[in-house]
């Protein structure tokens, strides 16, 4: 399990996509945290990491959405 997760994750960060995510998370976990912070004057981790949650699930989802088709064409994903 471990030799196909290496393999996808290798394969993920050879196109220039990968990268992009990252750079969008990260870009984006920098703006929240700089909001989070000016807004309750003080350094806030629940505001930002409730925060933090919704983001990565979007971005997740953004990622995984192009590959469904391709798991409902290959039948991998019986339930689709």
């Amino acid at each position: 399990m471990f030799a196909i997760f290496k393999k996808e994750l290798r394969s993920y960060f050879i196109s220039a996509i990968g990268y992009v995510y990252v750079a969008i998370f990260l870009a984006i976990s920098a703006l929240l945290c700089c909001y989070t912070t000016l807004q309750s004057n003080s350094y806030s981790t629940s505001s930002y990491f409730n925060m933090m949650i919704f983001v990565l699930a979007i971005l997740l989802l953004t990622a995984l959405l192009p590959a469904l088709p391709l798991l409902y064409q290959n039948r991998l994903c019986p339930v689709l």
